[in-house]
Parts: C-alpha cells; structure tokens; sequence
C-alpha cells in the first residue's frame, strides 16, 4: 500500500485500519467513506477519484451511491480519527 506516492508506514497502515474497522462496523466501505468526506465543507464542489479500468468505475459510482450513516463520523471523531473541527452530519437526535 502506499500513500503520497511512497509506500506506507507502519502508523499509516494502522490508522487506515481502525478507520476501515470503523467504517465496517456501520456498512460502509472505506472508499465510500472517503469519496463522500470532503463534500460536507461548503467550499468542496466535487471529488476527483483516479480510477484505472471500467470495473474501479462501476466499484467507485456504487460506492458514492452508499448511505453514510451520520454516526459513522460520531465514532470516528470518538475513536480519534477525525478531527472535531472536520464538518459532517450530526447524528439524529433521540426521539423519545
């Protein structure tokens, strides 16, 4: 695996796990995750995802296609592996 053009340390491997494993826990996809993140700040228009074959494109649209439950981003910023200044959703409140 590498990231930022080189292969990955060890710290990154390990963080893209538990964000993996986060996202697993709610039936989401990493990638889909990924794709969807950066389009709750007000400045991001639309995401660039490089894709090499027809196959990556039809994974990628049915993965931008995934719900995304709001409480994912609540268990990742409780898990620490989103900043709490990152915007997303807010979970839905409790209905009584």
């Amino acid at each position: 695996m590498t990231y930022d053009y080189a292969p990955a340390g060890p710290r990154t491997l390990e963080r893209a796990r538990r964000l993996a494993a986060v996202c697993e826990a709610h039936g989401v996809p990493l990638p889909a995750a990924a794709m969807r993140f950066p389009l709750h700040r007000p400045a991001v228009a639309g995401v660039v995802v490089g894709m090499r074959s027809a196959d990556e494109v039809r994974r990628n649209a049915e993965a931008y296609d995934t719900t995304i439950p709001a409480e994912l981003w609540a268990d990742l910023r409780g898990e620490g592996l989103l900043d709490t200044r990152a915007r997303v959703p807010a979970p839905p409140a409790d209905v009584p």
